[in-house]
């Protein structure tokens, strides 16, 4: 038995957690573990049913180091954790754990041990944090055997320095893994940060350590522990040595082997566009004949939203389309777009933005999608301005909170819009079904919202968008509000204004009576013989209420089947 003795000396203890450990435990071993090392005692050969007194995991936990740490010490500190027994630490050989003794399940039988799932050519004592041979994040395995380790990876009997198996905490081969190849891909989701390597030998009496994109194997300390989170990047490669003529081994081989594995991304997906901003980039008030290097207007589009989405990443987007640059988006504030800086025209000059035709009181990467300030149909537009947006509609000295006029997609005023008169009557076509408001106020440093029916100022989302389509009916009121107090505002003002505009529809028109004047006469039959004869021109609207026998066209037809009408004599 002296050659057990010799045996399981030389060779007890010092591994890793292996392969069957979770991802997540060796994730937290490189992340919170920093001065710990991981140790496993078990018992997978020798069976109760066998006559073991005890089979399966003993321990399986991390144990505290310090600088007088030793292999042998965190194995006797985690057995003492869990009140465990053993006997030959102090000696350097343990022959007993927990009344589990050498020759208990035969002649072959006994305790032996790998570090970082290597089997030591040394005793456990020789292994200390003070010569550096032990390290945070170590995995130690203390296994019994019943055949001189040949039944837990170890073996005198073959000088292999291959992979027996490999696992990654994420991500898939380019084929199944096989020991006689030795290059491979790894595709890895899109946002994957880092990966945990868990290599294993075919022989566990060679060492194997894994690199990250130079094999080194003649550099002590430049590999990845089992245990250790290894930060990756597209086209990263992952090399893995076995049994290496540079590391120490119970064994001995010619060469070791190399693995590669190259790191691919898997494509990030394409996130779901949420809606749609409209981006307006203009400069209305620098001329080039002044010397701006462009006026005009710039951008007029509209732009994808996401879940990440701000108003400040809408501007960008929308010149990164056109390839248009620009400055200072990073920190919040844009100085330059497209070679127009802020200071060309006048020290007063330079760039601000509106969200809704309002200038907002916050930095543009205030207004987010995920706050709920960014929304699908906003408006953005972004101005170039020579005296500090006074010229383009925002006024600090200014508390009128009027509008300056109001555009309408149909319909008429029963009175020219006036800032000062609040009530209209917005007439529109009788086939009318929505319409669209577009307010612009007289000092844009206060919000307009625009609602239906009922004004609603402190229930956020209750308004209309600008050129939002706004299904209406006969008699609907449409209510126009400008820098109510609720509101968000760069100016004061004690109270807002409210306009109101009351919808009639027209009555649909009389087919027949082509001059609108409320009667069928002769001198609709004149209007379609002058239209026949290229003497008067008709609208559309005429044209349709002039087809008389509804056969699709305008013609004497129609003249004379309204004559008939007349007299009497007309049928259908």
């Amino acid at each position: 038995m002296n050659f057990m003795k010799k045996f399981t000396s030389v060779l007890l203890i010092v591994s890793m957690l292996t392969a069957i450990f979770s991802i997540s435990i060796t994730v937290d071993a490189a992340e919170s573990n920093k001065n710990q090392v991981y140790v496993i005692i078990k018992n997978d050969t020798y069976s109760k049913e066998d006559g073991a007194v005890w089979d399966g995991t003993l321990v399986e936990e991390w144990v505290d180091i310090d600088e007088n740490s030793t292999l042998m010490s965190a194995i006797v500190t985690a057995l003492e954790n869990n009140g465990y027994s053993q006997t030959g630490a102090e000696n350097n050989y343990i022959s007993e754990i927990e009344g589990l003794s050498e020759f208990d399940g035969g002649f072959m039988s006994g305790w032996m041990g790998t570090l970082n799932d290597w089997f030591t050519n040394q005793g456990f004592g020789a292994y200390t944090v003070a010569d550096g041979t032990l390290e945070a994040g170590d995995e130690i395995c203390v296994m019994y055997t019943c055949e001189y380790g040949g039944d837990i990876g170890g073996s005198w009997y073959n000088n292999y320095t291959t992979l027996d198996e490999i696992k990654f905490s994420q991500g898939t081969l380019s084929e199944d893994f096989s020991s006689e190849i030795t290059d491979y891909i790894l595709t890895v989701p899109y946002d994957t940060e880092n990966l945990v390597v868990t290599p294993t030998a075919t022989n566990k009496n060679f060492q194997v350590r894994t690199y990250l994109n130079e094999f080194t194997p003649d550099v002590d300390g430049s590999e990845y522990k089992r245990t250790a989170s290894i930060p990756v990047s597209d086209g990263d490669i992952i090399y893995v040595g076995v049994g290496d003529s540079n590391w120490p081994s119970m064994n001995y081989a010619d060469e070791g082997t190399v693995y590669s594995f190259e790191v691919k991304f898997e494509s990030a997906p394409v996130p779901e566009a949420l809606g749609k901003v409209r981006v307006t980039i203009s400069n209305d008030v620098f001329p080039a004949e002044d010397g701006a290097v462009w006026d005009g207007t710039l951008v007029d589009e509209w732009v994808d939203i996401y879940a990440d989405s701000s108003m400040i990443s809408a501007i960008v987007s929308a010149l990164n389309n056109h390839n248009y640059s620009q400055t200072g988006a990073e920190y919040n504030y844009i100085t330059e777009i497209n070679g127009l800086s802020a200071g060309d025209a006048s020290y007063m000059s330079g760039w601000m933005g509106t969200l809704n035709d309002w200038f907002t009181n916050e930095g543009f990467a205030a207004y987010t999608v995920s706050n709920g300030t960014l929304e699908d149909g906003d408006e953005i537009a972004l101005m170039y301005t020579d005296a500090w947006g006074m010229d383009i509609g925002s006024d600090w000295s200014d508390s009128t909170t009027a509008l300056a006029y109001a555009d309408f997609s149909a319909g008429t005023l029963d009175k020219e819009f006036d800032p000062d008169i609040t009530e209209y009557t917005l007439t529109v076509p009788y086939d009318t079904k929505s319409l669209s408001v577009v307010p612009t106020a007289f000092n844009k440093n206060f919000q307009t919202r625009t609602y239906l029916n009922e004004y609603t100022p402190t229930v956020n989302g209750s308004e209309y968008k600008r050129n939002e389509l706004i299904a209406v009916n006969d008699g609907d009121v449409i209510y126009v509000g400008v820098g109510d107090s609720n509101w968000s505002s760069m100016n004061y003002s004690a109270g807002g204004t409210v306009y109101k505009f009351t919808i009639r529809i027209s009555q649909p028109p009389v087919i027949g009576d082509v001059d609108f004047d409320g009667d069928i006469n002769i001198k609709d039959a004149t209007l379609i013989q002058k239209y026949i004869v290229n003497l008067s021109e008709l609208s559309e609207e005429q044209y349709f209420v002039a087809d008389f026998n509804k056969d699709g066209s305008v013609d004497v037809n129609d003249a004379t089947d309204i004559q008939k009408y007349l007299v009497g004599i007309y049928e259908e």
